[in-house]
């Protein structure tokens, strides 16, 4: 329930006391609706832990401030280097909260990610930076979608692909 309501007022101190009360982290993703300055802290502590990651990078979906981007940086430069233990629920919100900044240092950590994936994880960067690029269009980012699409679509891919869209 949480997870589906949309920001108003009435509703924003009643989400951040169950957010620190009860340690809810679908809370604490209900609060990043709300992009309030005072919710970073609480975003950083989801992203920075193992366990609630997940949570804190979908946050930063609805939520991309430019706090946000040294973490999902980190975390990103940990995972490409990887050749085991994919975290692949991780990936798919990794990319599409990295694809809402919409800048040059977005550009080049997908960019990063092609040519620095060990060859074990690049399909599922590349398949996830595609999804993200799908559902998040940006011209800043025509480049790496025509590269990544042309591949996807000569695998015959992109189908299968599509059914992932709308997950998260």
């Amino acid at each position: 329930m949480l997870i589906q309501i949309e920001p108003n007022e009435t509703d924003y101190e009643r989400i951040r006391e169950i957010a620190i009360v009860e340690r809810n982290p679908i809370a604490v993703l209900a609060l990043s609706k709300y992009k309030q300055d005072q919710d970073k802290e609480l975003i950083k502590s989801l992203i920075n832990n193992e366990q609630t990651r997940y949570f804190g990078i979908r946050c930063v979906i609805h939520f991309p401030d430019t706090e946000f981007f040294p973490l999902l940086e980190s975390y990103h430069d940990e995972e490409i280097k990887k050749r085991t233990d994919f975290s692949y629920t991780t990936y798919r919100v990794l990319y599409k909260a990295i694809v809402q900044y919409q800048n040059q240092e977005s550009i080049y950590l997908l960019k990063k990610t092609l040519t620095k994936a060990t060859n074990s994880a690049s399909e599922y960067h590349k398949k996830y930076i595609w999804i993200a690029l799908t559902k998040y269009p940006n011209s800043i980012y025509n480049e790496i979608f025509n590269q990544l699409d042309a591949e996807i679509k000569q695998d015959s891919l992109s189908e299968l692909y599509l059914q992932e869209i709308e997950i998260d």
